[in-house]
């Protein structure tokens, strides 16, 4: 798998996509891992801004079976990693479709947002963005943050389609 980084700043934010996807076939998606704080409202934000986002991009949100599976997650001090992030999720989604052999094992820190998009059809990731600090262990401050962390890490999206050979990191 060809994968592009781009988006890479000195926060760290990073978005990482299937270079071979062609993003303007999709036209809906579903949730199959909403974010996972035990904070309802938090959760409920992170939700309501991914969907806001996203149909402003021109997808609609469906209950079950959409294009895109959108699973967002949280690192917190008990999960750190994807193999954490994904323990327990059903039906054979894949966040090892590739990503791996270009980044290595990544411990996120405390607070950061990584959302990750699969295509439905394979249940392969094919999107990743990743905004360090997007949540505040200040309480109030979190929704500011998160709208910023998700306006930035959306900016791109979706990614041009590119060939192999005319892949470039910015």
């Amino acid at each position: 798998m060809m994968v592009a980084i781009v988006n890479v700043t000195a926060a760290q934010k990073v978005t990482v996509y299937d270079v071979r996807a062609d993003f303007a076939r999709y036209r809906t998606f579903s949730w199959i891992e909403p974010p996972n704080t035990s904070d309802p409202a938090i959760r409920a934000s992170l939700v309501e801004a991914i969907d806001s986002t996203l149909a402003n991009k021109g997808l609609q949100r469906v209950p079950t079976d959409g294009d895109l599976g959108i699973a967002a997650h949280v690192a917190t001090p008990q999960a750190q990693t994807l193999p954490a992030f994904y323990n327990g999720v059903a039906g054979g989604w894949r966040w090892r479709s590739g990503f791996e052999a270009t980044t290595p094992a990544q411990v996120y820190d405390v607070g950061t947002l990584v959302v990750d998009i699969f295509d439905r059809q394979t249940r392969n990731v094919m999107w990743r963005g990743s905004s360090p600090k997007a949540l505040s262990v200040k309480p109030g401050e979190s929704a500011n943050k998160l709208s910023a962390a998700i306006s930035q890490m959306f900016r791109n999206f979706p990614p041009p389609s590119l060939t192999p050979d005319t892949a470039v990191i910015r």
